[in-house]
């Protein structure tokens, strides 16, 4: 049960198909702008600490 309700789909409340997600995000809902934030975020940390090999700073606004 965790595996299937976890990651975008249980912050979302959606899908874990990151379209659909983008798609409601863009209608103005919270959820799925809170789950796209939050996966750009790791994304962006994970490319930082591959090309440096360490931690980066991400400045969010």
């Amino acid at each position: 049960m965790l595996n299937k309700f976890s990651g975008l789909y249980g912050i979302s409340g959606v899908s874990h198909d990151v379209r659909e997600i983008i798609d409601r995000m863009e209608k103005g809902d919270e959820n799925c702008k809170l789950a796209i934030d939050m996966y750009v975020y790791r994304m962006v940390k994970y490319i930082g600490y591959q090309r440096n090999g360490k931690s980066v700073v991400i400045n969010r606004k």
